[in-house]
């Protein structure tokens, strides 16, 4: 699921595709803007910007929680309540 999210990433939005953010997304279920901006030492904006473009292409959903957003892994969701 990994390598195919990464490639799915590389198609469509090679841009923002790096190994360590699909890592971030598999670490566990949901990632906050916050984790992205210091796991990959970019600004708050541009953490913003691979995240939001992430739910664009179907990766990830975004739930709001409180003052603060998460980005929901649908499919390692969903492939873990099926084992």
């Amino acid at each position: 699921l990994v390598d195919e999210t990464g490639d799915h990433i590389k198609n469509v939005n090679p841009k923002i595709y790096s190994k360590e953010l699909v890592n971030i997304i598999f670490t566990e279920f949901y990632t906050r803007i916050g984790s992205i901006e210091s796991e990959l030492g970019v600004t708050r904006k541009t953490a913003s910007n691979y995240l939001n473009e992430l739910v664009n292409i179907g990766i990830l959903s975004v739930e709001q929680r409180g003052k603060e957003k998460i980005f929901i892994n649908k499919k390692l969701l969903k492939l873990i309540q099926s084992v």
